[in-house]
Formats: structure tokens, sequence, C-alpha cells
């Protein structure tokens, strides 16, 4: 049997050794606040606010395993959900802030040597070993016991078995499942070290802090030329920040806050006020030192370089009000710089940018292959189809545009400004090429045939689309309700992320229907919604980010859009996504334009779908 295979089958027991237990209402209510709350991360990221983001979705998981301690089973529904929303959430932090994906499995030292020295070292510590296993180093789990097999296929087994007596570790209560879950993915991504020693014990990388000497802050004088805060904290936040923060911080170096940029890393400090070339940061931004710094294609700027020898020459000195204090606090992010930048473009300066921007996806994603294009008011329409498809994009995305300005009442400007651009790919292996190329997703699912991506500042503003072909079938909407669809998306995601996922995608498929009325996979799209609301965990939660799987949560969407405009009408629903989109509450906006309680529309909406599957 194959690893992933034990993998699952290790994470069933796991679910199950521990028993079941019945979800009380204030735990289902739990659990739905911390679905909500990983939603809201979301929309954070859309915002590329990643501190606040990652903030969310720590708070959001430590309730969750509270709850799960407390005896709410691994296999509730929900939680499963929670559980794959908060590992794609993480993913998209770490990638919004430059790691590789490579980069983001379990680590040893940070996340397995804590769980062994708390539960393990009583029984398979340095003294008399049981079973010959002595796990106090990493050496030790190289080794193996007396059994000679390896630990991964002794060690998970015995973590997860349902017999108390088998069951390690001995004499106590079972590990956790969030615990056990480590253990095993950590295995599966082949049981890396990433600690200074195998021999070192393990536990002495947190004994070895304790007795650390903090590092002396000086502070201005008033002669001083650089300011720290205006003119050094930016490249260090925006440019050494991408490697050296977080848990596991880059030779153990975290700028994240002046005093740990003062402190300095596993070598030591990296800074010696006023001595440049006593100052091994220095060294290394100005290539006198191995390894060059920042590494790869980051470049600084002069200004940022005179700026750093300056503040150093002048004694380093902190002009900040508090040293602990997180530095990008202090300085705007690369994004907010951004923002300001787009912000002084003219119109036609904003096209341009457009038109630089789509180009270079292009060629990030297809290098060796040339795109025609073509432009209306309105779009720029790439893709590696024949011209005359291309025109007929941009025929329907025109259409489109009419169409989302009558239904939401839009007049005057540009929908999108510097106008949205519409990729188009001949073939499945093209989109998912550009999905992985240029947005970092390697697992578009199979059901999925484009997105929409855009930023608040409108830097970026595209869809991406796989051409379907004009034949429709209950599994394929074809290209031109796509197109449809994803611009209806694009318009809902203008430089908003308060919408909830449901309302974008619902709103998506709600149009794209109305565009093709005879289109055969709109009924086959709603024929299991009624079957996916029974599970929820209250009729409220209809409306609340993260409550349906992602096969799910486009259907019932969809199917809760088109309830909406038949029960309010059009214009009522405008008021709704409008309001929406300035509150991000779905239960105040309800009581406002439709004068009921989320859990009475629910109800409603719920029996609607009965009496249509009735007729």
């Amino acid at each position: 049997m194959r690893f992933p295979q034990v993998f699952a089958l290790l994470m069933a027991s796991a679910t199950a050794a521990f028993g079941q237990s019945a979800v009380t209402p204030d735990q289902r209510k739990e659990l739905a606040e911390i679905s909500q709350q990983v939603g809201e991360a979301s929309k954070l990221l859309r915002k590329k606010d990643v501190d606040e983001a990652e903030k969310a979705i720590d708070e959001a998981e430590t309730k969750l395993r509270a709850l799960l301690d407390a005896g709410v089973p691994e296999n509730e529904r929900l939680v499963g959900i929670i559980q794959r929303n908060i590992s794609l959430r993480r993913r998209a932090i770490a990638l919004q802030r430059g790691e590789k994906p490579e980069n983001l499995g379990v680590s040893f030292s940070d996340e397995i040597a804590p769980i062994i020295s708390a539960n393990c070292l009583r029984c398979h510590g340095e003294n008399d070993p049981k079973g010959g296993l002595r796990l106090d180093t990493f050496a030790g789990w190289e080794k193996g016991g007396a059994s000679k097999q390896p630990l991964g296929a002794v060690l998970l087994p015995r973590l997860t078995t349902q017999n108390a007596q088998q069951r390690m570790p001995k004499g106590q209560g079972p590990l956790t499942v969030f615990q056990i879950q480590s253990i095993a993915r950590w295995v599966q991504e082949g049981a890396k070290f990433d600690g200074r020693s195998r021999d070192a014990t393990i536990g002495e990388k947190a004994e070895e802090g304790k007795d650390e000497v903090m590092p002396v802050i000086a502070k201005p004088t008033g002669g001083e030329t650089v300011s720290f805060v205006n003119d050094v904290a930016p490249l260090v936040v925006n440019i050494c920040g991408q490697c050296h923060t977080g848990n596991n911080p880059r030779g153990e170096f975290n700028v994240t806050t002046f005093e740990g940029v003062m402190k300095g890393g596993e070598s030591g400090a990296v800074i010696e006020p006023g001595d440049p070339d006593a100052s091994r940061l220095w060294l290394m931004v100005s290539n006198k030192e191995q390894p060059r710094m920042p590494p790869g294609q980051l470049r600084i700027t002069r200004e940022n370089y005179d700026a750093l020898t300056t503040w150093i020459k002048e004694g380093a000195k902190f002009d900040g009000d508090d040293p602990k204090k997180p530095l990008r606090d202090l300085v705007p992010s690369a994004g907010n710089m951004r923002t300001k930048e787009l912000a002084r473009l003219s119109a036609d300066e904003f096209v341009a940018h457009r038109r630089t921007k789509s180009e270079a996806h292009w060629k990030k994603a297809f290098p060796k292959e040339p795109s025609a294009h073509v432009e209306t008011v309105e779009f720029l329409v790439y893709g590696n189809v024949p011209e005359e498809r291309l025109k007929q994009v941009a025929t329907w995305a025109d259409e489109q545009a009419v169409a989302l300005r009558s239904m939401f009442s839009t007049k005057g400007a540009p929908l999108w400004k510097g106008k949205l651009t519409v990729f188009v790919t001949k073939d499945r292996f093209g989109y998912e090429e550009f999905a992985l190329a240029v947005n970092n997703r390697s697992d578009v699912p199979q059901e999925v045939h484009g997105h929409a991506v855009l930023t608040t500042d409108f830097d970026d503003a595209y869809i991406v689309l796989e051409d379907l072909g004009d034949e429709t079938s209950a599994e394929s909407p074809g290209l031109k309700a796509n197109v449809a669809n994803y611009l209806a998306q694009a318009y809902l995601r203008r430089g908003n992320a308060n919408l909830p996922d449901w309302a974008v995608q619902g709103t998506g498929l709600y149009v794209a229907a109305k565009s093709d009325a005879m289109n055969p996979y709109f009924p086959r799209l709603r024929s299991g919604v009624e079957a996916a609301i029974k599970g929820i965990a209250g009729p409220d939660q209809l409306f609340t980010d993260g409550t349906f799987p992602p096969a799910e949560a486009a259907a019932v969407g969809y199917a809760l859009v088109d309830y909406l405009v038949i029960a309010g009408g059009p214009a009522k629903y405008a008021q709704f996504i409008s309001r929406l989109s300035d509150a991000g509450d779905p239960a105040t906006v309800i009581q406002t334009v439709y004068r009921t309680t989320p859990a009475a529309l629910a109800t409603a909406f719920a029996q609607n779908l009965s009496m249509r599957r009735g007729k």
C-alpha cells in the first residue's frame, strides 16, 4: 500500500480512536463563527493585508483546536471544510510573501520536536530507551529501534491505534488529532530535518534563547541625516522581510522588529553601529561578502544603499517609539506604495500599464508562444486562439458589459480602471499552465474553466478562460457563458473585498444563465443544491463564506442569487450587492434590504427549491 493511502487510513483511524461525540448547538455556532473568520482572511488577502490575514487564521486555528480538544469530532463536516480552508489560506499567505511551495512543509524543529519533547522522552530518552528507540535526538530518529523498521511505519500506527494498551504515548491520553496530523504530514513530506545538528538534544533550541543578551538600542541625538523609519525600514520590511520573518527566518535572522534587526542571526550581530566595514549586513549588500544580499533577482536601489550606509555610519539609531513593535506598522508596504504610484496615473497611462502587465503575464505563462490580441473600449483580449475567435470573445464581452451596466445601474467611466484583460487559452493544458505560472495555482479543480483576478488598486484586472468551444451540455457551459460568468465576477471584484464568494460566484453564474437561457449546464448545476444545504449547521449559515466546499459553493450561490432576484426583483438584488459591498455583513444587509432575518430567508429559499423540484 502506498504512503498516501496509509496516510489517509491513519487519519481516519486517528479520528475514530478518540471516539465520536455529539456536537452541541453552541459548538455548531462556534464552528460557524470560526468558518466566518477564515472567510474574513480571504478578504484581507485580496486587499494584500497579509499580516492581518495571518492573524485571523492563527486565531481561527486556535479556536478550532480548542473545540477539537473539547470533543468535537474530526469528521464533523464543517470541521473538515474549515481545516481545508485554513490550509489553503496559509498557502496563499506564504505565496504572497514570496515563499516557494516546497518550503511550506511541516518543520521538525518548530512543530514536531515540541510534541515529542512533551510526550515521548519519558520512555524514549537517553536513559534505557524502550525498544531501543531514542527520540531525544534526530540521530536517534534516523537510527530507529530494535525492530529496524522505518520509523513512520512503526510510529504512526502506535499513535492512532484504538487499543489503549498499545497506543503511544504510554500511560497517558492520546495525542490530539492536530498533533498526529502534523507528525503524519511530516513523515509524508520525507521526514526532513531542519535543525542545526542531528545529535543535538531535542528542546535545546528553546533553552538556548533564555540567556540571550539583548542588543543596545541607540536613540537619535538630533544631528543624523538619515532616519531609520523613513529611509531604512522600507528596505528592511519590503526586501529583507521576504526571507527573514516568520517562525523559521532564514539564517535565524528575523527582521520583524528593530530589536530583531540589531540582534542578528545564527552568525551573531550583522550591524556594527558606526562601522559599515564591520557590519556583515552591509558587506553582503555591497557584495563584499557571500552570499550576496538580497538573493536571486532582487535588487536594491542606489538610494537604498546610500541610506543604509549613512545610517550605519551615524550609529544605527532608532527613531521609532518601540523597538519591539513590528516594523511593518512603521512603514507602508510595497503594495501600499504601489497603490500610491497607480493613483497618480492618467486614464491613458493606466491603459498602457494594463497592456504592459498583460503582455508580461502572457510571456510568463507562454514564453515561447506569441499571442494575438484585440482591443475594445472596455477590454483587451489576448490568446493563442485564432484572431477571429478573439474578436468573437470581444463582441460577447462588450455585450455583457452593457448587460452589467443595466443590471447594476452603472453609468459613466469605464467599468474597470485601465480596461479589463481577457486571456483565452486554446486548451486545458494552456489554462492550467497560466494558473500555475502566473497565479501559483497547481491544484485547479477539473470542473473550473476560468478565474478572475482583480486587485483593489487595479494593478491587476483580468480574467483567464479555457476555450470550451461553442457546444454546451450538462457538463460544459461553453465559452460564451463562461465569458458572461467571469466578467460578472470581475465586475463585482472591482476594488471590493467585502463580497462573500457565494455572492460573486453565484452572480456570475446567474448572469451567464440569463445570457443563454437554453443552456443545459445550469439546470444540472442546480440539481445538487437541495442536498448540499441539508448538511449545514443552521439556516443562517447559508450566507457565511466557507460553509460549502468549492465544488458546492458555486452551485449553491447560483441558486441563491436566482432566488433573491425572483423574490425581490433585479433592482433590490442590485441594492443588496451595493450595500453588501459597503457593509460586508450579510445578516445586516439582509435585514435592511429584504426586511427579514437570514434564517427566515434561508428557510424560504429551501422551500422554494423543494417546490421547484416538485414541478
